[in-house]
């Protein structure tokens, strides 16, 4: 569960692009569809000449072996389909909330203030990222080696700017309260 910090206001919400998770979808329909038309397509006599005995009994241990293949797609279906839907980077005006579904029992939340990131870098990785705008951020923070990325996320440079905007103000916040300490 996210908790936030008192007077904490959500800014930005950003989830992985539709067109990562099509493309995922794409391909378990390709899988599903590969095992029925190898069948159409002339395997079903060749196996019917080697089991020769009993026809309908290989049609049958064929259309239930499918049927277990088309239940494990399913399967991943939900997992990759859970894995987008729950994957979120929250950008509040203090800090990120980075959220990974990882698997479908296991998440990890991360959180880093906006004060302590020193780079973001838009990384395009193939040409659909550049034809539906879409890509990674990687932003590295002050005083760590690991990288927090937020991958494959629409519009990563209106996403890079609402996060530099929220750390100006965030840095504002911090040296305005900083001189009134020093101020009493």
């Amino acid at each position: 569960m996210i908790t936030y910090d008192k007077g904490e206001q959500i800014k930005y919400i950003a989830r992985r692009h539709k067109v990562a998770f099509f493309i995922e979808t794409i391909f378990l329909i390709i899988a599903a569809l590969l095992p029925y038309l190898a069948y159409l397509h002339g395997l079903n006599f060749w196996l019917f000449d080697i089991f020769t005995p009993s026809v309908t009994n290989i049609f049958f241990l064929l259309l239930s072996l499918y049927g277990i293949w088309l239940t494990l797609l399913w399967v991943i279906f939900f997992i990759a389909w859970s894995d987008y839907y729950l994957d979120i980077w929250i950008i509040t005006d203090g800090r990120v909330i980075d959220v990974k579904q990882k698997g479908v029992f296991h998440r990890e939340i991360n959180t880093f203030r906006l004060d302590k990131i020193t780079d973001m870098i838009l990384v395009e990785k193939n040409w659909l990222g550049k034809i539906f705008n879409y890509g990674d951020i990687h932003v590295t923070l002050a005083g760590q080696v690991h990288k927090f990325i937020i991958a494959e996320v629409p519009e990563p440079e209106k996403v890079k700017e609402q996060v530099i905007n929220e750390q100006r103000a965030s840095l504002e916040r911090l040296k305005s309260t900083v001189q009134f300490e020093e101020g009493k």
